[in-house]
């Protein structure tokens, strides 16, 4: 069983700059144009993909953004939902297709219990049946795994502050 929690890859400090300001948020969520320093507020990031690969790529990006913070990974859907039992992550990144329990099983459990996390599924399948399924189950959007890097930073933006998320 892989559950690994993390506490900020850049130390203890809760301060954050992130690419672009006009999408940091405030410890209250709301827009943080303008702001510096410990009024804004970290967006904790749960990673959850059975590839052990993609899982160490986007710990890689989130440390690349200030206002990004790998609260922790989770190798299936059954790991995710302890994991958000005991930390309780702004923003869990889904994959769909894992073993034990898939992507959209676990978006629905997560969503269920813990209705201020957001899930936003990203996924190398083009299963429509499993994504449609997520979406119902409350993920507030999908991303395919081609993203860019800024665009995946601004769907975790958007997602933490509850806003609708899809790949262009």
């Amino acid at each position: 069983m892989l559950i690994t929690e993390t506490q900020s890859a850049r130390g203890a400090a809760s301060t954050a700059t992130p690419s672009d300001p006009a999408l940091a948020v405030t410890q209250d969520g709301s827009a943080a144009e303008g702001l510096t320093g410990a009024n804004r507020r970290l967006i904790r990031v749960l990673i959850v993909d059975d590839h052990r690969a993609v899982r160490s790529a986007l710990t890689a990006f989130l440390l690349a953004y200030d206002d990004l913070e790998l609260a922790g990974e989770a190798s299936d859907g059954v790991e995710a939902l302890h994991f958000c039992e005991r930390q309780q992550p702004d923003v869990v990144l889904m994959d769909l297709m894992m073993p034990r329990m898939d992507g959209a099983s676990a978006t629905r459990a997560i969503r269920t219990v813990y209705p201020q996390t957001q899930v936003l599924i990203l996924t190398g399948s083009y299963e429509k049946r499993l994504l449609r399924e997520a979406l119902r189950a409350g993920a507030v959007g999908h991303w395919h795994k081609e993203v860019t890097s800024d665009e995946l930073a601004h769907a975790i933006r958007a997602a933490y502050q509850g806003h609708p998320v899809v790949t262009p």
